[in-house]
């Protein structure tokens, strides 16, 4: 087991040689590929394969050594030109230049991150160092415009940037971007001061309009609550109806309410039965009665107080809160016009900048001023109006409150005024459409009484000439032979009607002129007499029915069938007297079996034996 022991180290001691000689190799500019592999643990070969490979290594070396060197030597080993750092790359790598090369914009000092986003801002503004430093130092707002200081404030150095780009007393075209700014403004006194107190200054005027904004709401509120007569009225209203629903209870008989109340209007419901009561509350009864009796005063209560929206909205937080804002303004617009005074003093160079904002600042004052006189007047106007309408404006009631309230009252009357407007629109559509609806019925029973009259005067004219019966009468004659008859509307007047055809050969003899006269596209009413026969014990009883049918071909047009079904009435009082009437689609459902079974059904208990349809055909069946 020392053999292979012996042979491992070896090995080891061949391998740490070409380790070396690859170390002398790197350093003469030598790469070589690797293979990573995991060794197996010396305690752990002799138990492996590896541990019996001596032989196997002995015949590998033997038969391929040359070959694996040559293999290892032009696949895995190339030559590595070492070249020469240039003065600019080594100097660059030292201090950290961008791209590692030290060169004109390259020298930085800031993380990447802060770089890259103070570079896109000052590409965004595309101003020369050189003017924004000058515009800086005289305050002129024709460069340093509202957008153009919103970006620059972040770029401005901070107090660790300007005490890293002091000392720098190299070439000013080396810095970067970013720094190359910094150097440029570095020597302005207060550059970040200054920018700050621009955008102040830019923004007070915005302040103060939206301040003065506030307070002309609430003073519009006030104002329209102390003079609306329409409201008064209003209030006189609900409470004549306060009193009135409270009569003989403690709550009644009261000479004022608070204002809570009015929102409460629309949860009392009416306790009035039906349609009445259906829906109706106390508000929707005040609008509906206001607007009757009292159109031009209660009724428009809601027009004179349009301006307590806006009102709603506003606290005296806020309006503090903007008040405060432009006195924080104005305090850092004077630290700034300070420090850069007495910078000056020190300084022969002339400072624009100080002159610019001293003269905004005596403007501010006075604008700050009269605002925080406006908002104590408006307070007082508030305090008159609070206490006027029984509220107690001490107790923490602001322009929010008591408008929101009113707001809300005034949002639900105008829901209510707009929903009865919709009721009473609806009933008037309602009436005009039953209006509308008995003219057309009425002009539909004319033009049905109409073809009723000409077709029953039509009808009853019907006949061969005898003036002394018509055809349906024959019919109706037991002793005459006809036993059917057609008639329908004219094909030369759709008016009148005309005799189709008549015999005496039955049904089968009326199916088949059915079918003649063109039936599949006309409408057709036809009369028929059958005989009901009985025999019982050897006794023939006959009864004679007569059957009355309207027949509708498949084919007719929409209009011929809504016509016909007009003219059955007037048709049907010509050939009367029938025990059955009914409607078929042409002449396949006019058979002798429908016939029969609709007779039968009609009958009651007592069912003959068989019906003789004429011309020899006879139903037969056993009916019970």
């Amino acid at each position: 087991g020392t053999k292979p022991a012996r042979k491992d180290k070896a090995v080891d001691e061949a391998s740490s040689s070409v380790d070396a000689a690859d170390a002398d190799a790197a350093e003469v500019g030598v790469e070589r590929r690797r293979l990573f592999w995991v060794r197996v643990p010396d305690r752990l070969v002799d138990t492996t394969v590896y541990g019996t490979l001596s032989v196997r290594i002995e015949e590998v070396s033997a038969a391929a050594s040359a070959a694996v060197e040559a293999m290892v030597t032009e696949h895995f080993v190339r030559a590595k030109e070492k070249r020469m750092l240039t003065e600019a790359e080594r100097v660059g790598q030292e201090v950290g230049a961008i791209g590692g090369v030290l060169k004109e914009g390259s020298l930085t000092f800031l993380d990447q991150r802060r770089f890259n986003n103070l570079a896109i801002a000052l590409t965004r503004l595309g101003l020369p160092n050189a003017t924004l430093r000058e515009a800086v130092l005289a305050g002129d707002e024709r460069v340093l415009t509202p957008e153009v200081v919103e970006l620059l404030v972040p770029c401005a150095p901070t107090a660790d940037d300007i005490e890293a780009i002091a000392p720098y007393d190299g070439d000013p075209a080396l810095l970067a971007q970013v720094e190359r700014f910094f150097w440029e403004v570095h020597k302005v006194p207060h550059f970040t001061n200054r920018l700050l107190a621009l955008r102040a200054k830019q923004t007070y005027a915005a302040q103060a309009a939206h301040a003065q904004r506030l307070l002309e709401q609430v003073n519009c509120a006030c104002s329209a609550v102390l003079v609306s007569d329409a409201f008064e009225v209003l209030l006189a209203l609900v409470l004549a109806a306060g009193n009135a629903i409270n009569r003989g209870t403690a709550r009644g008989g009261v000479r004022g309410y608070k204002l809570d109340v009015l929102v409460k209007l629309a949860d009392v419901k009416s306790m009035a039965g039906g349609a009445k009561g259906r829906g109706a509350t106390l508000l929707r009864l005040l609008v509906e009665l206001a607007e009757r009796a009292l159109p031009e005063s209660a009724a428009r209560w809601t027009e004179d107080l349009e301006c307590v929206g806006p009102a709603s909205r506003i606290s005296w937080d806020r309006i503090t809160s903007e008040l405060a804002q432009m006195k924080a303004s104005i305090e850092l617009c004077q630290r700034v016009h300070k420090a850069v005074k007495a910078k000056a003093k020190d300084s022969a160079a002339v400072d624009a900048f100080g002159a610019t904002i001293g003269q905004w600042l005596e403007g501010a004052q006075r604008t700050l001023g009269m605002q925080q006189e406006s908002l104590r007047s408006t307070q007082r106007l508030f305090r008159a109006v609070a206490q006027r309408l029984g509220e107690d404006a001490s107790g923490g009631v602001g322009p929010e409150t008591l408008f929101s309230l009113l707001e809300r009252f005034r949002h639900q009357w105008c829901g209510a005024s707009a929903a009865l407007a919709d009721a009473s629109q609806q009933a008037a559509r309602e009436v005009g459409r039953a209006q509308r609806k008995a003219e057309r019925a009425a002009v539909i029973e004319a033009k049905r009484a109409a073809a009723h009259a000409a077709a029953a005067a039509s009808a009853a004219a019907l006949g061969d000439g005898d003036t002394s019966s018509t055809a349906w009468m024959r019919v109706r004659d037991h002793e005459h032979p006809n036993n059917w008859l057609l008639v329908g509307p004219s094909t030369h007047d759709a008016n009148q009607v005309e005799l189709i055809g008549e015999g005496a050969g039955g049904l089968s003899e009326c199916r088949q002129r059915l079918v003649e006269c063109g039936g599949a596209t006309r409408v057709v009413y036809g009369g028929l007499r059958l005989v009901a026969v009985d025999t019982r014990r050897g006794i023939r009883s006959e009864r004679p029915k007569f059957v009355f049918v309207m027949a509708t071909g498949a084919d007719v047009p929409i209009r011929a069938a809504t016509r016909g079904m007009l003219e059955r009435g007037a048709i049907a009082e010509v050939l009367q007297q029938t025990h059955i009437s009914f409607e078929v689609e042409g002449v396949d459902e006019l058979t002798a079996q429908t016939i029969a079974a609709k007779l039968l059904h009609s009958g009651g208990a007592h069912k003959p034996n068989a019906f003789d349809f004429g011309g020899g055909q006879v139903l037969e069946e056993e009916w019970y």
